[in-house]
């Protein structure tokens, strides 16, 4: 028989075991915003504090990050939304998206080489693929749903097919160079029953923004997409919106990091 010091241990082995589980049952969309916001803070001042850092501070701060990001966050966000979910095609899709995150993490490490800052980069690498997947799984349902409408499109670009998979493509051109698109959680919009998207390209690791787009397209009602026009070249975009200008006319607000406080404006007529 075994001990009562055994069973109490292999009792808290189990509640340790489901604690991501419970917790995320417990937990309303509001309380786990406020746990992931208190996890932005830590992540805030560390960053801060590799501001002047030398390597060994940016690696020690990396692993520090990588201590409040790190995949058990991922798993408690993903089991709170498995758990909030009625519909089981909608579990599968979160549990799909878990395990392709967790696939691509374990890629940025595997390819992370052997260089003195490789782990800085591939480090941020993987802290922002958990940040994205945390911050879609904690939109508001109608904005995940329209979300959940364009991450894994096909885009038609140039007459070669894209194929987004959580909202990111990465496209090996034939002299070797490597081109991302990628759809950023706020940039799905819904206008007058037609659903958008502002869809940014730009080649891996590039300095500057010489190759740097954005492309507004449409969700067609039987799945497929439309190239509608280039919005934005040559300057990198953020803060970007999409509103009715006019019967026939839409209008692309965004802002640019050199001036944050200008509102730049891009009209697109949309023909017939």
């Amino acid at each position: 028989m075994m001990k009562l010091s055994q069973i109490v241990v292999v009792l808290a082995s189990l509640v340790w075991g489901f604690a991501p589980v419970l917790f995320a049952q417990n937990e309303t969309r509001e309380e786990m915003l406020e746990w992931i916001s208190q996890l932005d803070k830590q992540d805030n001042v560390l960053v801060e504090h590799m501001e002047d850092a030398d390597g060994t501070g940016l690696r020690e701060g990396t692993a520090e990050r990588l201590n409040v990001w790190n995949t058990d966050v991922l798993r408690k966000v993903a089991e709170w939304k498995i758990a909030h979910l009625e519909d089981e095609s909608k579990k599968e899709q979160v549990r799909k998206a878990l395990q392709d995150t967790l696939k691509n993490i374990d890629a940025v490490w595997a390819d992370s080489g052997s260089g003195s800052g490789s782990s800085v980069f591939s480090g941020s690498e993987v802290i922002v693929l958990i940040q994205n997947q945390i911050n879609i799984w904690l939109l508001p349902d109608d904005e995940y749903d329209a979300w959940m409408d364009w991450a894994n499109v096909k885009l038609d670009y140039q007459g070669r097919v894209v194929q987004l998979k959580s909202g990111m493509a990465v496209v090996e051109l034939r002299n070797g160079e490597v081109m991302e698109f990628s759809l950023q959680t706020g940039n799905c919009f819904v206008i007058d029953g037609e659903r958008y998207a502002l869809v940014e390209k730009d080649f891996v690791a590039s300095p500057c923004d010489d190759h740097y787009r954005v492309y507004l397209y449409r969700l067609e009602p039987d799945g497929t997409t439309t190239l509608i026009e280039e919005v934005v070249r040559e300057h990198f975009a953020f803060d970007m919106n999409l509103e009715k200008e006019a019967d026939g006319c839409l209008r692309v607000n965004w802002r640019e990091p050199s001036l944050p406080g200008r509102v730049n404006s891009t009209w697109i007529w949309l023909l017939k």
